[in-house]
């Protein structure tokens, strides 16, 4: 188990070239867009724009020193799974009658929203450990908040079909199996990457559980650049784990658990797609039972960086959650306001403001 698999070290004015050229790339997307009307690839060439100017502006220190480009675990598992994950999609819309370049139209409005959220999610939850701005944009010090790219995967795609309830609420149907197999691949990645590791295992823990959930020291030396898993790190700083050792405390292998309830998950979706009643219903029931297995995976979760919230009275903690669980009950919670109006036929929006002028009248049974 090692967090990295390849790394290279790059002339340090390489990657300013790449991005120069991705800027590029992008400023002739928006002018080809132009000409022709497309106005929503002209939005999304805009966006990239945006973002590769001030990742340029973000990484203009000394441009003589090398770079070392390097190949994480997690990001290879992550990569494999956004490549195939767009693959399934575009190919599973285009089999449905959706023309290829509306497709990759609400696919890059996903993709964009959902990186956008991922890395805003994980900035804001950790927001007291930036020494400036510019670190944000450092992958090296922290990565992703899944369910910030829910979230932000989400309104892109409402934005990309925002003229459309109806292909939005399809397009969501149909996405859904394939986002929870790809959330079961990045989850692989964590576990090889050794992030989002569980509580400690008590004595009487089963041993594969153990051996599964035991996390090792990366090199020799305690001050090296890879010294530790994150969980190694952790036990050194917070449990007394002496730095001579050769791995962490055994812990819960949360990643494998939720890698195996997503894909679970996956093929269950695919089943309620079959038999779907409504455009909305198979996103709708995956909302609420991803949201109840990840709110009570996170029990099990022992790492500091997904957010912990804690809950005092009196000057002592009486609970302690994270963000994920928040957004986790959140979700259920949605997922089952909205379920009676879109059963029905009707938008989210219309359906709200018609709850708020019955004054929240107690409504029928949801039917599964």
């Amino acid at each position: 188990m090692h967090p990295v698999l390849l790394q290279v070290t790059l002339p340090g004015i390489l990657p300013r070239i790449v991005l120069l050229l991705g800027l590029a790339t992008a400023l002739i997307v928006i002018g080809l867009a132009a000409l022709i009307g497309a106005r929503r690839t002209a939005v999304v060439g805009i966006l990239i724009t945006i973002f590769l100017t001030v990742w340029l502006f973000a990484h203009r220190g000394n441009r003589a020193a090398p770079v070392e480009l390097i190949v994480s675990s997690f990001g290879f598992f992550l990569s494999i799974g956004v490549i195939s994950g767009c693959w399934l999609i575009a190919r599973t819309a285009t089999r449905n009658g959706m023309e290829l370049g509306n497709a990759v139209q609400t696919l890059s409005f996903g993709l964009l929203g959902g990186f956008l959220g991922a890395r805003l999610g994980y900035v804001a939850i950790n927001s007291g450990g930036w020494a400036s701005w510019r670190d944000t944009f450092d992958y090296g010090l922290g990565g992703l908040f899944g369910y910030g790219a829910y979230v932000g995967g989400l309104l892109g795609i409402g934005i990309a079909t925002r003229k459309n309830f109806q292909a939005f609420r399809i397009w969501l149907d149909r996405a859904t199996p394939t986002l929870l197999l790809c959330t079961g691949l990045t989850r692989l990645g964590c576990y090889f990457q050794g992030c989002d590791f569980g509580r400690p295992l008590g004595a009487k823990a089963p041993v594969i559980i153990s051996v599964l959930g035991t996390f090792p020291r990366w090199s020799p030396s305690a001050d090296g650049a890879y010294s530790g898993s994150p969980a190694w790190l952790h036990h050194v700083s917070n449990f007394g784990l002496s730095t001579g050792a050769a791995a962490s405390l055994p812990t819960h292998p949360t990643q494998l658990y939720e890698a195996l309830f997503a894909w679970c998950a996956a093929l269950l979706a695919y089943f309620i797609h079959r038999s779907s009643q409504f455009p909305g219903r198979t996103f709708l029931v995956m909302a609420m039972f991803y949201g109840l297995g990840r709110f009570l995976l996170e029990f099990l979760r022992g790492d500091p960086e997904r957010g912990i919230l804690l809950f005092a009275h009196n000057g002592a903690t009486g609970l302690a959650g994270s963000w994920s669980q928040v957004i986790a009950l959140s979700s259920v919670i949605a997922a089952l306001v909205v379920w009676r109006h879109w059963s029905l036929g009707e938008s989210t929006w219309t359906g709200f403001i018609r709850l708020l002028r019955a004054g929240f009248r107690p409504v029928p049974r949801f039917r599964l």
